[in-house]
């Protein structure tokens, strides 16, 4: 693969082998053949007339009859056979470059996508550091957050759950929104665009499913995230490690990509798709690498939040 195919792949497409160009000329080929036919028709038929008109005889009369009847309609016949096949090879040019087009603005999109994922995860960072250090000035939420019994803890937590969730998944369909709207600026989303997207960008429905859709697996990966943390770092001898210096950055990887895989076969699901494409695909787990490896890097904020929390 070169290094454009990889790129294009990592952005989640796969390009037409189509060359819109090269259709283009045999379009302008096959228009210049028709063009000669239809010359050579005017420049022929007032010299056949010429004979008919100018002589008389029996032989001028069968070939005037088979210029007529016989011979008259191949030129047309053929001339328009020749505008067919230039009309379908522009046809073909103009599939290739939407095509290319639709699939290039998605690929933008999964890459915003990729950085927006990166960002999140550090702005949240900041939220939670911001509320600890509120609890930490209130000696009094101190006390409360101690005294809070099992049932308290697991609510709030899914509480937090819910609110990361409504957060990240309002975040992708705004970004989804402006890249697409950025994007109108060149293209126009008629049924072609949208069958090779996949919905309406501009469908309220559309968008209103989505959203919904993402909430609920980014749920999934806030809970599985926090499980696998939780169970790696009760692991013995390997918790231990885990839970102290760089190895806390492994811990929060390592749970972000067991999350982040529950993330994708969650959606999965939810977009009714078969068992067989539940699994997240290879390109798919390249963008979680990028995502998640790219956030191991030392994060300013330390709130519980911005440690491990959030993304596909």
């Amino acid at each position: 693969m070169t290094v454009e195919e990889i790129l294009w792949w990592i952005g989640g497409v796969e390009m037409p082998k189509g060359d819109s160009g090269k259709a283009r000329q045999a379009a302008a080929i096959w228009g210049q053949i028709a063009d000669r036919i239809e010359s050579s028709i005017r420049t022929t038929d007032p010299m056949a007339t010429d004979i008919w008109t100018l002589y008389h005889g029996l032989g001028i009369d069968a070939f005037k009859k088979f210029w007529t009847k016989d011979f008259a309609p191949y030129p047309h016949e053929l001339a328009a056979y020749c505008r067919r096949i230039q009309a379908v090879c522009n046809g073909y040019a103009d599939a290739v470059d939407k095509m290319r087009l639709v699939l290039t603005l998605l690929a933008i999109q999964t890459y915003l996508n990729i950085l927006f994922t990166i960002a999140y995860g550090w702005v949240t960072g900041w939220m939670g550091t911001l509320a600890e250090l509120a609890v930490i000035r209130d000696r009094a939420a101190i006390q409360a957050v101690a005294q809070r019994t099992l049932f308290q803890k697991i609510m709030i937590k899914l509480l937090e759950y819910l609110f990361d969730s409504i957060g990240y998944a309002a975040g992708q369909q705004l970004l989804q929104m402006g890249t697409f709207g950025v994007a109108d600026l060149f293209m126009d989303y008629d049924d072609d665009a949208k069958k090779i997207i996949g919905y309406d960008p501009y469908s309220m429905k559309a968008n209103g499913v989505q959203f919904a859709q993402a909430v609920g697996a980014n749920f999934a990966f806030d809970a599985a995230n926090d499980m696998t943390a939780a169970g790696l770092g009760k692991a013995g001898p390997l918790g231990r490690v885990l839970s102290s210096g760089a190895g806390r950055r492994v811990l929060g990887f390592g749970s972000r990509m067991v999350g982040s895989n529950v993330y994708t076969v969650v959606g999965n699901m939810e977009q009714g798709k078969q068992p067989s494409e539940w699994l997240p695909t290879w390109q798919q787990e390249v963008d979680k690498l990028i995502i998640h490896g790219s956030r191991m890097a030392k994060n300013p904020a330390k709130g519980p939040i911005g440690s491990g929390r959030t993304g596909p």
